[in-house]
């Protein structure tokens, strides 16, 4: 999550890696899986792709990582609580303060609820086991867990201004997004987060007047190369579209682009 100084943005990647897992699984940024040459320097393999990020309702949201039972035990036990209701803070607070500790071992968690009182929205953020957490100057606040929670920071201690946006929500997802397409540049020539057990994927969670999922946008990646002293010729090596259908998120991919000269 980065707070973005008033307009908080929830991004979550996809992976699901396990010790049965296979080199060879087929993944969005690298449909032949890394290769078993890679799959013999770590100890968890993709099994599968799942959503991470969850609306409970306009005004609550959870980034949810970790084992798989607990991710969706605690989701569920979210959802059965506050779907159909908004708490105020102190409610959820006494919710996961009570929440089963033996169900949340191997749980990360992150909680945002929208706070609206008349014309003013205040955001308070609740988290199982600790986050990393860090200032940063275009981003405001970062909150990160997780097996990227490192390079996250990395990256967003590179400065992007947000470059073309026409207001300062507008930035908030293009910062945002530039983050995310940095990790999937790496990943489709690299690997390097899917050896990491995470990638694959992102979704991301902003707030206009409710919380919603970003539900239409696309990825291009490029390579470049000199042909000539002074030309730099580059080409995409990947697309990537992602797309919601109710529920769904379906991510279509085209590869293998040709160099002409």
């Amino acid at each position: 999550m980065t707070s973005n100084f008033g307009m908080p943005v929830l991004m979550g990647d996809i992976l699901i890696s396990s010790q049965n897992g296979t080199a060879t699984f087929s993944l969005p940024t690298l449909l032949n899986g890394i290769g078993e040459e890679f799959g013999n320097t770590t100890q968890y393999l993709p099994i599968g792709l799942k959503q991470k990020l969850s609306i409970i309702n306009d005004q609550l949201c959870v980034a949810l990582g970790g084992r798989l039972d607990q991710i969706y035990s605690f989701n569920n036990a979210l959802y059965a609580a506050f779907c159909n209701h908004i708490p105020d803070n102190d409610e959820l607070e006494k919710f996961l303060h009570s929440y089963d500790k033996e169900k949340s071992t191997h749980l990360t968690s992150l909680v945002l609820l929208a706070i609206i009182k008349k014309d003013e929205i205040t955001f308070r953020i609740h988290h199982l086991v600790n986050w990393l957490s860090e200032k940063n100057e275009e981003l405001e606040h970062i909150y990160v867990a997780g097996s990227g929670a490192l390079h996250f920071i990395e990256q967003a201690r590179i400065k992007g201004d947000g470059s073309g946006y026409t207001n300062f929500f507008n930035k908030a997802l293009v910062q945002n997004l530039q983050l995310l397409s940095n990790f999937i540049g790496l990943e489709t020539t690299t690997a390097n987060s899917i050896l990491e057990n995470w990638g694959a994927g992102y979704e991301l969670v902003y707030f206009f007047k409710k919380f919603k999922k970003l539900d239409d946008f696309s990825f291009i990646v490029f390579d470049g190369r000199y042909i000539q002293k002074n030309k730099l010729l580059f080409k995409p090596i990947g697309v990537y579209k992602y797309k919601y259908f109710g529920n769904r998120l379906i991510i279509r991919g085209l590869y293998h682009f040709e160099w002409v000269t």
